[in-house]
């Protein structure tokens, strides 16, 4: 099943290492989620702003989260759950 949306929410990252910036936990309406896996990463380009999609999933689910360079702010912009 997939899910849209465009919420800002609270994300752990480690800065640094060969990817530069790597998610490992988020807070989404309340609720903590740990990163197991990154398993893809790429960058969109708008004028000055830079967007950084990661698609991350715990062991259960997938989630794409979005970080805004420019702004310096995390959003979730969709889940992929199966079933």
């Amino acid at each position: 099943m997939h899910y849209i949306t465009s919420e800002r929410i609270q994300v752990g990252a480690i800065y640094g290492g060969k990817t530069r910036v790597r998610p490992v936990w988020f807070i989404w309406s309340g609720k903590k989620y740990h990163v197991y896996k990154v398993n893809h990463m790429w960058k969109e380009g708008n004028g000055r702003e830079v967007l950084v999609f990661f698609s991350v999933s715990d062991q259960a689910n997938t989630y794409l989260l979005c970080y805004n360079a420019l702004d310096m702010e995390w959003t979730i912009c969709g889940t992929y759950t199966e079933g």
